[in-house]
């Protein structure tokens, strides 16, 4: 298994609980940060602004191959004034 927490305006993204809980997803060999966001409807690479994989900072590496047990979390836009 993978875990996907979403933040900011990604929580849309994650469980029906408001996107608080990760997200378990089934692992399989030769995933990617970019096929994986688009297994979870994220079509627009725009949306994601920072990956973190096992708090490592990873930018916006979508070329990262998940490994099983992976905790991931994707980050959109921050707002404020």
């Amino acid at each position: 298994m993978v875990y996907v927490s979403f933040y900011s305006t990604l929580r849309k993204y994650g469980n029906r609980d408001g996107g608080k809980a990760p997200l378990s997803v089934p692992f399989k060999t030769g995933l990617t940060i970019k096929t994986l966001m688009t297994e979870l409807g994220i079509r627009d690479e725009g949306e994601v602004t920072l990956i973190v994989v096992n708090g490592q900072l990873k930018g916006r590496e979508y070329t990262y191959f998940v490994r099983d047990g992976d905790e991931i979390g994707l980050y959109g836009y921050l707002a404020g004034g």
